[in-house]
C-alpha cells in the first residue's frame, strides 16, 4: 500500500476505485492527526482553566520546534502522496501525469490568489470528482478506425 501511495512515481496508473479509496484514506489520516492535536490542546485548556497564555506556554513547552517540524514533514508527505495519486490517475485517463498535476496546482493557486480561496476549494472538489468519475483511457490516443476505400 505504501509503495502504491508514495512509490511508482513514473509510469504507474491508478483506476477510479483505488484512487477514490486512497484519497479517502489520506483524508481520514489527516483528520485523525488534526483531531489528536486539537484534543491535546483541549486537554491543555482543561489543565490551564482556559487561560490562553498558559495554554500557549504549556503547548510550546510540550511540543515546541520538533513538533512543528514533524507536523510540516507529515503535511508535505501527505501532499506528495496526494499529488502522486493524482499523477497516476491522470495517466490512467490519458493525460501526462506530473505535468498535469503541475498545471492543476498552478491553476488552483492562481485561482485562489485572484478570485478567492473558497472558489479554489470548490475547484479542488470538482477536480477530485472528475478524476473519480472519468473512466480510464478516456482521453488516450487511440488509433483511427481504418476505412476501406470501397
Amino acid at each position: 500500500m505504501f509503495r502504491r501511495i508514495f512509490g511508482e512515481i513514473t509510469g504507474a496508473r491508478l483506476s477510479r476505485m483505488p484512487y477514490f479509496g486512497y484519497t479517502v484514506l489520506l483524508t481520514a489520516v489527516l483528520v485523525v492527526v488534526v483531531f489528536a492535536i486539537v484534543a491535546s490542546i483541549a486537554g491543555l485548556e482543561n489543565i490551564s482553566q482556559g487561560n490562553i497564555t498558559a495554554i500557549e506556554k504549556r503547548f510550546a513547552e510540550r511540543t515546541g520546534g520538533p513538533f512543528v517540524i514533524a507536523f510540516m514533514l507529515f503535511m508535505l508527505a501527505l501532499l506528495f502522496a496526494h499529488f502522486n495519486l493524482m499523477a497516476k490517475r491522470l495517466r490512467d485517463i490519458g493525460f501526462p501525469g506530473w505535468p498535469g498535476v503541475l498545471v492543476i496546482f498552478v491553476g488552483i493557486a492562481a485561482l485562489s490568489a485572484v478570485i478567492g480561496e473558497e472558489y479554489a476549494g470548490t475547484m479542488n472538489t470538482l477536480i477530485w470528482l472528475v478524476l473519480v468519475l472519468i473512466p480510464g483511457n478516456a482521453f488516450a490516443n487511440r488509433p483511427a478506425v481504418e476505412q476501406n476505400g470501397d
